[in-house]
């Protein structure tokens, strides 16, 4: 396989299978996306209004080219992700072709199997959801190109080059930023130590002027945007999102998922309201929360990896069983494998944890690790005694047994992978077809109510109307109270003045108290039924007083256009 048959094989499946499960879900949406959709339009009609610590940028930035000829927010992303894929493998083939140098049979039994793995994950996570974690992870992987050339440790330029692509990263992915830093001061320790036993680490050591050079590299990617949020909330700031998120796995807060239970907050997913911050050392009860939490992420880690986890371990074993000898750079790469897993991971364990976060980071590393130390025992196993110089041991290794690898590795150690893929193009996992919400979109806006503030009685479904109906600033969330004095109490409080209330064809309605009892505050104005691809019913109700003569005449005189519920709000404001 050469360098370039092997990169296009695996962009071409990429393509194929990609555009075929993006066909299936075009339509599909997930609510991390309408933050990221939000952020693009804001880019482009009011930047400062676009800086948020709680979302990374550049996945919106990317899709701001595709918005202004027009194309669809949902295609936008959806061609960035296919796009991001695309640059993973890259990544992926580049490093791969790095260790398994297409000189040996074997090596190219390798570095197939590497492309067989990243190309999973390509299609796995550019279908997935709309979330920029592949984008990420193909700037990381562009990282470790760079550092595991032996040429960047006493390079400037090149050191300079993988600052800015890990500031890339960072902007693709908060995380990034504090990995690729305690990945750098890790590996940087443990390759002196290295040396003092004869011994270098792949990732080697940099001078101190390289060093110098690649923070002045992270320094200009990330500069800039930390300079913003630090300017927009008052104090040092690179993100919020970690804070955040480990804020949501509290003691008093776990399995309740506060983050999508928001008290009523106008442009909430702009600015998440997280619960209250807390510290695993100021309590005994807090300390031993956070360690049950890491040993439960822990579990759920291996258990998204258990392929290439096994995969990995199989290899170690049998390279500790037949006692293969290491010692150059290369041998220790499922050390260095082994040591970026376990930084990579560490952060994630202490708060929440997605499949999307880990796999695409860690498959990839597992395989490369577990290839190196393979190829290191078909080499002793499988060469003709004869054979002694390593010139002949090139072409001595049997080519049946290094043929088939790549098939075994896809077939046993890839198989939760594939059946992912099948999950994600069939049942659509955590998203929700923007169909239905454009049907209630556009009933609301022939009521006059659509750009009001509102309220709704399921937080996602809600937030997918206000995204049809562009009026995400105007969406204030899901209220918490559940008796009908409270309920009121808590949108009037709030500014809410028309509320959703969804229920089944089948009687089935949500847990908010009826305001129909309540008719001297609320009244109700429609009822949405039949909307596509579910039996729902919709109860829209408006807060009396709400609207004057003047605002009736005119939402009569709007009706049935597009424009009605920006007239709408206007007229409320002024009227109110």
């Amino acid at each position: 396989m050469t360098y370039r048959t092997g990169l296009i094989a695996a962009i071409t499946i990429l393509l194929v299978s990609s555009g075929l499960i993006s066909l299936l879900q075009v339509d599909r949406i997930n609510a991390d996306f309408v933050a990221y959709a939000e952020i693009a339009h804001r880019s482009m009609n009011s930047p400062p209004t676009a800086v948020t610590g709680s979302w990374s940028p550049l996945f919106p930035w990317l899709m701001i080219p595709l918005l202004q000829i027009g194309v669809d927010d949902l295609i936008a992303g959806r061609i960035v992700l296919v796009l991001s894929g695309i640059l993973y493998i890259c990544a992926i083939h580049h490093l791969a072709f790095k260790v398994f140098p297409p000189d040996m049979p074997v090596n190219r039994s390798m570095m197939r199997a590497m492309m067989m793995c990243a190309t999973l994950q390509a299609i796995w996570f550019s279908t997935y959801l709309l979330d920029p974690d592949l984008l990420a992870c193909a700037f990381l992987f562009w990282y470790f190109v760079m550092i595991l050339d032996p040429r960047t440790a006493n390079n400037s330029w090149r050191s300079f080059i993988a600052g800015i692509i890990a500031g890339i990263a960072y902007l693709a992915k908060a995380y990034m930023l504090p990995f690729c830093v305690a990945q750098f001061v890790v590996v940087f320790l443990a390759d002196r130590i290295c040396q003092l036993r004869g011994r270098r680490m792949p990732q080697q050591s940099q001078g101190f002027v390289e060093v110098i050079w690649m923070a002045v590299g992270l320094a200009i990617i990330v500069g800039p945007w930390a300079c913003m949020l630090t300017a927009k909330y008052g104090h040092l700031t690179f993100t919020n999102a970690g804070r955040a998120n480990h804020a949501n796995v509290g003691p008093d807060n776990f399995g309740h998922d506060p983050l999508w239970h928001p008290p009523l907050t106008p442009d909430y997913i702009m600015e998440p309201v997280m619960a209250t911050p807390w510290s695993p050392l100021a309590s005994v009860r807090n300390f031993w929360h956070q360690m049950r939490l890491i040993l439960h992420n822990t579990l759920n880690c291996l258990g998204l990896i258990p392929g290439w986890l096994a995969l990995f371990f199989l290899a170690l074993g049998w390279r500790l069983f037949r006692n293969s000898a290491v010692g150059d750079s290369q041998n220790l790469i499922p050390s260095w494998v082994a040591l970026t897993v376990a930084i990579y991971c560490s952060g994630y364990v202490t708060v929440n944890l997605e499949t999307r976060y880990v796999v695409p980071v860690l498959a990839p590393l597992l395989c490369l690790g577990a290839g190196v130390m393979i190829r290191e025992i078909i080499l002793e196993q499988f060469v003709r005694p004869q054979d002694q110089s390593l010139e002949d041991k090139r072409y001595a290794v049997n080519k049946k047994i290094v043929s088939i690898m790549p098939v075994v590795v896809i077939v046993l150690f890839g198989a939760v992978d594939i059946y992912s893929i099948a999950c994600v193009a069939v049942r659509h996992p955590q998203t929700e077809p923007m169909a239905r919400y454009r049907f209630v979109a556009q009933q609301l806006q022939a009521t006059g109510c659509a750009h009001l503030p509102m309220a709704s009685s399921r937080y996602h479904d809600g937030l997918y109307v206000a995204y049809a109906n562009r009026s995400g600033p105007q969406y204030f969330g899901e209220p918490q109270s559940r008796t009908l004095a409270g309920l009121s109490e808590e949108m009037n409080s709030s500014g809410v003045v028309v509320f959703l209330r969804w229920s089944r064809d089948h009687g089935v309605v949500d847990h908010q108290p009826a305001l129909e009892h309540d008719p001297r505050s609320w009244k109700h104005i429609t009822t949405i039924r039949g909307t596509p691809l579910e039996s729902q019913i919709i109860d829209v109700f408006l807060k009396r007083g709400s609207r004057s003569p003047e605002h009736r005449q005119k939402c009569r005189e709007l009706r049935g256009s597009r424009s009605i519920g920006l007239a709408a709000n206007d007229q409320y404001h002024r009227t109110r």
